[in-house]
């Protein structure tokens, strides 16, 4: 029997191997300030700062961890809170295509999570 993470994370791999990304940045996290939310992150171009409240994972990440997000996100000022995939707090995720996923690999394991709102 396959839950609900399991069948979206095979969609992932599934829309990656097709390479139906859609603006989509995988991020190197260089520095965080956690009292602070920040994380400074950074690609092969450009550097970022981006203010994350994370809900639901028992890691946090940290330097040298990736992140994987919409463009869009990085565009925000506000504090952009994420939580697990079932949360009722953010949008029903229809596809793994959506702007609100955000995937953190932490020791090389992929955690998929999707942007709260309320």
């Amino acid at each position: 029997k396959i839950n609900f993470v399991q069948a979206f994370m095979a969609m992932c791999a599934l829309n990656e191997v097709k390479g139906m990304k859609l603006k989509m940045k995988q991020l190197i996290i260089t520095d965080t300030d956690i009292n602070n939310y920040e994380y400074y992150l950074k690609d092969d171009i450009q550097k970022y700062k981006i203010k994350l409240e994370i809900f639901d994972i028992e890691y946090k990440p940290k330097i040298g961890d990736k992140i994987i997000l919409n463009e869009e996100l990085l565009k925000e000022n506000d504090i952009i809170r994420l939580g697990d995939l079932k949360s009722e707090y953010g949008r029903k995720i229809a596809n793994s295509l959506d702007k609100d996923i955000v995937i953190l690999i932490i020791n090389n394991e992929k955690i998929y999570l999707k942007k709260l709102y309320g």
